[in-house]
């Protein structure tokens, strides 16, 4: 997933899933049936279709969150003792909005 959006390629045109062979706990001591490995490998190949799409369109939205910038000038809360607020907010009377 990480080489194909750093690469710019759209979700319908990524490289095919490839994971690294699959070992199977080398320092453990029980006895693997012929083909676990082969249905681990099944298993995370299910799984990461299942997901795939899904991971691809998260990883869009984050990235735009992350280049959002705000648009609105900075204020502080109005005081109405003092009243000598530069830009005032005051709670429940400001109107917040889209800035054109």
């Amino acid at each position: 997933m990480e080489a194909n959006v750093a690469a710019g390629r759209a979700f319908s045109d990524f490289s095919a899933f490839t994971p690294e062979p699959v070992t199977l706990c080398p320092d453990f001591t029980f006895q693997a049936a012929s083909d676990t490995a082969a249905a681990l490998e099944a298993l995370l190949q299910e799984r990461y279709t299942a997901y795939r799409e899904v991971s691809y369109r998260l990883r869009v939205v984050v990235n735009l969150l992350s280049q959002l910038r705000n648009t609105y000038p900075s204020a502080t809360l109005h005081d109405c003792d003092d009243g000598s607020d530069q830009n005032p907010v005051r709670l429940g009377s400001t109107a917040l909005g889209n800035s054109p």
